[in-house]
């Protein structure tokens, strides 16, 4: 018999809170919809901002690439410059020259450097 109240008591108590869980379920939507408002406009500014700065980032690496390659180039033109000028050192007209050293001076006129 005692386990009997017992039993009575405690299932008592659970509907009681089950009713008041429904009527707090009931009560939430409500104060959960003005806060998903605000959790959803909050994800949206979040991939906002992460879109944001991935472009930034972009066109950071865009930048730096190309500044890259432009010293490149300028390196390459350099190089290329120093390379012409040691071929055409190669040759010195003087008032009297050898056969090799006309042959060496017609080969730079004629052909590019190497």
């Amino acid at each position: 018999m005692k386990q009997m109240t017992t039993l009575a008591a405690i299932l008592a108590v659970g509907a009681t809170l089950a009713m008041s869980s429904a009527a707090r379920a009931e009560e939430k939507p409500a104060e959960e919809t003005a806060g998903e408002n605000k959790s959803a406009t909050t994800e949206v500014a979040k991939p906002d901002l992460i879109e944001m700065a991935n472009r930034e980032e972009e066109k950071r690496k865009a930048a730096e690439k190309k500044e890259m390659q432009r010293l490149a180039a300028e390196e390459k033109k350099r190089e290329r410059l120093a390379k012409q000028q040691a071929w055409a050192a190669r040759c010195v007209i003087k008032p009297a020259m050898s056969d090799e050293e006309i042959a060496v001076c017609r080969e730079v006129r004629t052909k590019p450097a190497p």
